[in-house]
């Protein structure tokens, strides 16, 4: 059986406590695409609100990768040349972890160069989330996430990270 599954804004969540909240509940074997239909057709024309390049992007990575130095190395990189004048929330996740108690590991995200977050752990998994909501010129924008060991002998890994930007000038504010 599938569990109930539903469009948070950015992405489809599969969770048994679907929250109340949520206004349409489907059901799907695989991961929707654009122009998907449902019995709901005569409602709404399709679960996927905008298509490609209209104000909102997102980029992913799940494997694992490993740091045995202090020297940052990159896990994850956005670049979007065409983002137009506006403003924007720039939204990244990661769960980072070591292999050994006596290891620091550290993540970073840098927007355009500039430092947006950070976390660090030295025993169980914790996530590095955050967002950022700032105006961006018309042009070129890089959000990346590094990692590092920072301190001991271990190994510093990262795993499941993401990028979202959304273009913000598409929302009308609530009254």
């Amino acid at each position: 059986m599938v569990n109930p599954e539903y469009y948070d804004g950015s992405t489809w969540v599969e969770n048994e406590d679907t929250p109340a909240d949520s206004i349409l509940y489907c059901y799907f074997t695989s991961e929707p695409v654009a122009g998907d239909k449902t019995i709901f057709d005569g409602i709404i024309s399709g679960l996927i609100p905008r298509p490609t390049g209209l104000g909102h992007w997102f980029k992913r990575r799940v494997d694992q990768d490993t740091s045995l130095t202090d020297v940052w190395a990159n896990y994850l990189t956005m670049t979007r040349t065409d983002i137009p004048y506006g403003k924007y929330k720039i939204t990244w996740t990661a769960d980072i972890d070591t292999t050994a108690g006596n290891t620091v590991c550290e993540a970073r995200v840098a927007i355009d160069g500039s430092p947006g977050g950070k976390a660090q752990t030295n025993i169980d998994t914790v996530n590095l989330s955050g967002f950022d909501v700032r105006e961006l010129d018309d042009g070129s924008h890089t959000v990346e996430i590094d990692f590092r060991r920072s301190v001991g002998s271990g190994t510093a890994q990262i795993r499941n990270a993401k990028i979202i930007i959304e273009d913000l000038g598409r929302f009308e504010e609530a009254t």
